[in-house]
């Protein structure tokens, strides 16, 4: 049984329903669109109410886009959306994704008996930034679902929700966390300190390189003095973050000889010792 399905698009951009209606209308999946807030129709007062921009300053260092408050907003709407109509999950997408493989990804998509206990958020699709650099999937917590794509916890935070399911459960806690928005939209579906999250890897959805570069969001990021500062953090936290992990196995591989010589030690002196009596 898939998931329904709730596609995040403008009014405006006729272009991109066409383009995710020709991507799902050959797949057998029930979906919908849901209207996007447009970051043009916002005013300064209305964002004063929704987003709290002393905690984003003094989380992520830097403000909110208006675009990324809008894309926010958006995905709060699909949320409520799922809430309402009281589905256990859902798959939401926006509208600048293509599939890589959809073989794969209806497969996935119907193997819900494989994810992993208590899953919160499973991105279909995660970078760093920016985001067309694939997410590092833990050396951990990682299992085979189909073919090549394994679902796995991530080294760091998934950036780019684009693509993911989410459970009702997950939407009470996120909904709870995010009015007022004070963080980017993927630091929320896409944060172990929020919810339990995971990925496919590698990714089965990602956005479409034209539709994608069209995207005001990345902008918003880069335009912000401290933006880029605050993600060249994130990349060298996860670097340190596999540098733990391969310093503790070095560590476990010089214990494992230490103790594999102590015994061999161990053995020569009791072998002599009994000789001598």
């Amino acid at each position: 049984m898939y998931p329904k399905v709730f596609v995040i698009n403008l009014k405006r951009s006729l272009d991109r329903k066409k383009h995710m209606q020709a991507l799902l209308d050959p797949l057998p999946l029930e979906y919908e669109f849901v209207e996007a807030v447009d970051a043009s129709d916002l005013t300064d007062e209305y964002i004063r109410e929704v987003y709290d921009d002393a905690a984003c300053q003094k989380s992520i260092s830097r403000s909110l886009g208006r675009s990324e408050v809008a894309c926010a907003l958006s995905h709060l709407k699909a949320w409520r959306l799922i809430k309402e109509r009281d589905l256990e999950y859902a798959l939401i997408l926006e509208d600048d994704v293509v599939i890589e493989d959809s073989e794969a990804f209806l497969e996935i998509l119907n193997l819900r008996k494989n994810y992993p206990e208590g899953w919160d958020t499973i991105l279909m699709g995660s970078g760093m930034f920016p985001r067309s650099y694939p997410a590092l999937p833990s050396w951990f917590h990682t299992k085979k679902l189909y073919k090549k794509y394994k679902i796995a916890r991530l080294v760091g935070v998934g950036i780019g929700a684009f693509a993911y399911l989410v459970t009702r459960t997950a939407i009470h806690q996120l909904l709870q966390q995010a009015q007022p928005l004070y963080l980017p939209i993927d630091v929320y579906t896409g944060n172990s300190n929020f919810i339990n999250f995971f990925a496919i890897s590698p990714r089965v959805v990602s956005e479409d390189a034209v539709l994608g570069s069209l995207s005001t969001l990345d902008e918003d990021r880069l335009v912000i003095t401290d933006a880029s500062g605050n993600y060249k953090a994130s990349a060298l936290k996860i670097v340190l973050e596999y540098m733990k992990v391969w310093v503790s196995i070095k560590v476990l591989y010089y214990q494992y000889r230490r103790a594999v010589g102590s015994f061999r030690l161990l053995s020569v002196y009791y072998t002599k010792t009994l000789k001598r009596k």
